[in-house]
């Protein structure tokens, strides 16, 4: 921990023309908290007061092309392209001016295909643990889907899982939603998102089809997940991006099957949510990006601006360790 520590406190303390900062925002607090909206109004209008905020793909570009940046260059985004991000998000930004990659999981997005809607939404399953751990939703499936076609099949896991949701009608699949008590959560909808895209300041990503843990699922789904997301943004954008979000930002979802997925699918860039800046030698399939949204009395921000101040540079050592007890707080919540 105390090697972490002064390794990013060095980083933070050396940001240089070489390095850029990613941001990552998600918007999931209640659309009711004015408090917090105001604290992002505050901290994106000191973004654009002290640092260049630019393009995502533009400084990815720049850095891996070994061409200048802007000095203190940040480029944000936004995870999950969520409805409560539109209706308290979106206008800071856009009164702002202020440019951002949206990363969307279309198959959480009803349009004209139901089935493909509710087949992401069934797979899921493989992502967060809502009501039952992973296994006994594996085990649940598999006795409803016995019962419902009276076959002798044992279902053992989410990819012989995924392979019989393409059998499956609407309705079923419905059915089999509600017995696992998988949440049809409130995403934007396409003519939000077209909304954004003609804006000028919004580019797109791809946060795969249902949101699963990469590593969990079977090279089937994985092409799944990663070129047909692709093919949605395109069919109802009109974009081909080239930047992929791993759900939940983990680095254990970088795996060699995801890899070639991504390759093959013509992405160029990959994004976790390891903190860290984006340099010309970090893996451009495993690039890191800071938290946005932290929850604590350090001023993220200020940490950005380039100056040899003593009095900042003990601001940002401070920030450094409540990021760390951040971070180790939350990943003890996910073992209780």
């Amino acid at each position: 921990m105390l090697k972490k520590l002064q390794s990013l406190s060095r980083k933070f303390l050396n940001h240089t023309k070489e390095q850029l900062a990613v941001l990552c925002f998600h918007f999931h607090h209640p659309a009711t908290s004015l408090e917090k909206n105001l604290t992002l109004k505050n901290r994106l209008q000191y973004l654009k007061k002290n640092c260049n905020i630019i393009p995502l793909e533009e400084g990815l570009n720049s850095i891996f092309q070994q061409k200048k940046i802007p000095k203190n260059a940040i480029c944000l985004t936004v995870d999950d392209a969520v409805e409560n991000f539109y209706l308290n998000g979106w206008s800071i930004f856009k009164e702002l001016n202020l440019p951002f990659t949206l990363a969307v999981i279309p198959g959480l997005i009803e349009g004209k295909d139901t089935h493909l809607y509710y087949q992401s939404t069934l797979m899921r399953m493989a992502g967060h643990q809502f009501n039952l751990p992973h296994q006994e939703m594996v085990e649940l499936f598999s006795q409803w889907y016995h019962d419902k076609k009276k076959e002798k099949v044992i279902l053992q896991n989410f990819d012989s899982i995924f392979k019989t949701t393409k059998s499956l009608k609407v309705t079923e699949l419905i059915e089999a939603v509600e017995l696992l008590k998988i949440p049809r959560d409130r995403f934007m909808t396409w003519s939000q998102l077209k909304e954004l895209n003609n804006s000028g300041i919004v580019s797109f990503a791809s946060h795969s089809m249902s949101h699963p843990h990469m590593n969990l699922i079977g090279n089937e789904q994985i092409v799944w997940e990663v070129e047909e997301s692709r093919n949605c943004l395109y069919n109802y954008l009109g974009i081909n991006p080239s930047i992929f979000v791993y759900p939940y930002g983990l680095k254990e979802n970088s795996t060699d099957a995801v890899k070639k997925a991504m390759e093959n699918s013509r992405y160029t860039f990959a994004f976790s949510t390891c903190p860290d800046f984006v340099h010309s030698k970090v893996n451009p399939f495993l690039l890191p990006r800071f938290d946005g949204e932290m929850e604590n009395d350090t001023n993220f921000y200020e940490i950005l601006e380039s100056t040899n101040n003593s009095n900042l540079q003990i601001s940002k050592t401070k920030f450094i360790y409540s990021r760390i007890k951040d971070v180790t707080r939350r990943y003890i919540k996910t073992l209780m």
